[in-house]
């Protein structure tokens, strides 16, 4: 095989291939046959690279090379031995690693959980290889502190970050490097903020935002015609907005303050040439909803007056939140109507989440399995057991129709940029089933088509198309099957015990046995619900 070949069929499988382990493993087996420097000056040095005094003829070799190392790197996923396996071998052919490279090492290291081997790449890469960090190494570097639960080395780190900026601020050098470094600041600040919420440093939070949110804003001022600048200090704008928020609200328990918050950085009430800046995000509005939900649940007593002023406040948040998503620039998120669905199921609001579901349709947005599940759960709660069948049928169709779009674009040579994937969860499976067995149950839709439970014992007779049309379009047991063997759920001890619930409740022991022999085979440990049911049914 020619090199260019293998180098078309690498490249090929590294973006279009299914299976990381492959990749890795043909990066390994295969780097070597990459071609190697004929003699010693092939071998590029960085400064040598970044001066520009090359030939273009080695600049656009030296960028495929290395580019390849690094897409092989990255697909390691958190096998950090076989990351170092490739990179030992781009420094065995002469090949000078770059900043990217170095990226992706240290990438691979945060999700193998290793914070000291962040470091030590860190350390190389600026010692040994002289490659200056940029905001996307600080940010995995940060993260991965902030997985390890080290928030004052975040806040320390920040710290120097900014006596760098202040010196070279002070020296009056305005170079590439002293923005590099004040673009990197302004990317870790959301997590260094979050660490001191972590802190309980509420005030010192407010302080920091309050202080970068005018220099971000001098900032973008001054780069005003680097649009792709912009638009990366946009998002780390959001993403300091979403941080404070949820300080605000998860930490310090302050709705009040976190709403007042988000009206003056939306700029509302406000002219369009006051800010500069204006936050366009959603994430803030699902975090403040989420709080204001949990701390509903901590706060519910026996007094409907307090859970309906509680739930009319979370309506007009709702509301507000909804204006300001469609609004702006991006999407309505999926998660906003959750949280309101959920809170609806907790607080028994069923008619608000009719409502709520309609809003969802006018907007399009697509539900997922959290919404459905909890729309189901308030349709069988408020009793409208007629539209059950329906809702069913349209989760299983939509399952089937996102199932069949990604099987169809899994090999396509141009991914989507949004890939529909299926929803069907095993708790959403549960839900459908136990939302059958309520229809049945309360002989809304009754299977031999009478108005009462006669106790099933018509079961195996066919049915009219009166009858048809009256019960419900799929039974438990169906809906069972579509999930296991259609949409490959691995079966849960939920699922069984509504199986054998919807048995023993029409006295049909037979089918009560297979499904106790069938959990044992799938060795499911029965729960307290699986010997009720079985105890009572049996009784």
């Amino acid at each position: 095989m020619t090199t260019s070949v293998l180098v078309y069929q690498w490249r090929r499988v590294i973006y279009h291939g299914t299976g990381k382990r492959f990749l890795s493993t043909l990066a390994v087996t295969h780097v070597e046959r990459i071609r190697k420097p004929t003699d010693e000056s092939a071998a590029i040095n960085p400064k040598q690279y970044q001066s520009g005094n090359i030939s273009t003829h080695q600049r656009n070799r030296h960028k495929h090379d290395i580019g390849n190392y690094i897409r092989a790197i990255a697909q390691c996923g958190s096998n950090i031995d076989r990351a170092l396996k490739i990179f030992q071998t781009l420094l065995d052919w002469g090949y000078q690693p770059t900043l990217n490279t170095f990226n992706a090492l240290i990438a691979v290291a945060n999700k193998a959980g290793n914070l000291s081997l962040c470091w030590d790449f860190m350390n190389r890469m600026k010692f040994e290889f002289e490659c200056d960090a940029n905001h996307d190494t600080y940010q995995i570097l940060f993260t991965s502190m902030m997985r390890q639960e080290q928030f004052h080395d975040i806040v320390e780190h920040f710290r120097d970050l900014e006596q760098q900026c202040e010196v070279l601020r002070n020296n009056n050098q305005d170079t590439s490097y002293h923005r590099t470094l004040l673009c990197t600041v302004f990317h870790v600040l959301p997590t260094t903020l979050l660490a001191h919420g972590r802190l309980n440093e509420i005030d010192a939070a407010k302080t920091l935002f309050n202080q970068y949110f005018s220099a971000l804003s001098q900032f973008m001022g001054d780069n005003a015609s680097d649009a792709e600048l912009c638009t990366k200090l946009r998002v780390c704008y959001n993403s300091m907005v979403n941080a404070m928020v949820s300080i605000l609200t998860v930490h310090a328990e302050d709705i009040e303050s976190a709403v007042r918050f988000l009206q003056q950085m939306s700029g509302e009430g406000k002219a369009d040439d006051v800010l500069l800046l204006r936050y366009n995000d959603h994430h803030a509005f699902v975090s403040l909803l989420k709080s204001m939900s949990r701390m509903a649940d901590k706060k519910r007593s026996s007094s409907s007056s307090h859970g309906d002023d509680r739930m009319s406040k979370m309506l007009s948040m709702y509301e507000w939140a909804l204006k300001q998503c469609s609004s702006s620039t991006t999407r309505v998120p999926v998660e906003l109507f959750n949280v309101m669905l959920t809170q609806c199921t907790h607080s028994r609001c069923y008619q608000h989440a009719f409502q709520i579901w309609n809003d969802r349709e006018q907007l399009r947005v697509r539900p997922d399995a959290i919404t459905y599940t909890q729309y189901l759960q308030c349709v069988v709660h408020s009793l409208r057991l007629h539209d059950i069948p329906a809702l069913i049928e349209r989760i299983i169709a939509d399952c089937r129709t996102r199932n069949a779009y990604a099987t169809a674009n899994a090999n396509a040579t141009v991914k989507p940029k949004r890939r529909q994937q299926s929803v069907m969860s095993q708790y959403l499976a549960t839900t459908m089933m136990w939302a059958s067995i309520e229809c049945i149950r309360h002989s809304q839709f009754d299977i031999d088509g009478d108005d009462g439970d006669d106790g099933g014992d018509n079961l195996e007779q066919q049915p009219t198309q009166l009858q048809l049309r009256r019960r419900p379009p799929l039974s438990p047991r169906a809906i069972f099957e579509i999930c296991k063997y259609e949409f490959n759920l691995l079966p849960t001890i939920d699922m069984y015990n509504e199986l054998l619930y919807f048995a023993l409740k029409f006295f049909n022991y037979e089918d009560a046995l297979q499904i106790i022999d069938e959990m044992i085979a799938w060795d499911l440990t029965f729960d307290t619900r699986t010997y009720n049911i079985f105890i009572s049914g049996m009784g």
